[in-house]
């Protein structure tokens, strides 16, 4: 289509809904190279958009591609595409705002990442949505995904966290009565393993303690 159209065929004009929907399918093939090849066609769509506005690529465009790298467990790769949306949005694209939904999918993509600097990234990253809120952007606010994402980095990468860091993350999520930032079973198990790494016998009794009494008051409503 792309060729056919600068060979002078205007039938074949691509627009931003064409560009994004093969980007997608890419980040769903989960095919060897889908991430890079993904990200051919955004770069393809900034060059054009420089001479066609409707070219422009959108929150969706740049979330696909991020959720490219997520699914193959680069979070570098993800956090760049994304710092690229932060930049774009402070120049004056607000098209492009990120929001939470790209920002869990970072952090996704640092859960699956090996590194041993993933988890002072993923850190980082939580920490700035929680600026972000702080700021007025409310929406940011982290949730039980963002959490089982952090979480989920450090069992990954055998991060060492002090046990107080995890009874903060825990103690935050239960003292809410919002439903997406309350903590579920996956939060705690991978709390427990983060603090079983860490061999902070006490916190983990007190993690255990935790869950069973939020299980119990499950059982209790239904």
């Amino acid at each position: 289509m792309i060729e056919e159209y600068r060979n002078g065929d205007t039938r074949c004009k691509p627009d931003t809904i064409a560009y994004t929907s093969v980007i997608n399918s890419w980040a769903q093939s989960g095919e060897p190279g889908a991430a890079q090849r993904a990200t051919e066609f955004l770069r393809l769509m900034e060059e054009e958009a420089e001479h066609d506005p409707d070219l422009r690529p959108t929150k969706v465009t740049y979330g696909c591609v991020i959720n490219t790298y997520a699914k193959a467990g680069s979070g570098d790769m993800a956090a760049a595409i994304l710092r690229r949306m932060e930049q774009l949005y402070e120049a004056g694209d607000k098209e492009v705002c990120p929001d939470k939904i790209a920002y869990n999918m970072v952090l996704k993509g640092f859960a699956e990442q090996r590194d041993v600097n993933a988890p002072q990234r993923a850190e980082a990253l939580y920490r700035r949505m929680e600026q972000l809120r702080e700021q007025g952007r409310r929406s940011m606010r982290p949730d039980v995904l963002s959490v089982n994402a952090l979480l989920k980095c450090w069992v990954t990468n055998e991060a060492v966290i002090p046990s107080k860091r995890i009874l903060g993350l825990l103690g935050n999520m239960l003292s809410t009565s919002e439903k997406r930032q309350r903590p579920n079973d996956e939060t705690f198990d991978l709390a427990l393993r983060v603090l079983l790494i860490s061999g902070d016998d006490q916190a983990v009794k007190r993690v255990e303690a935790a869950w069973k009494k939020l299980r119990g008051a499950r059982g209790a409503r239904g």
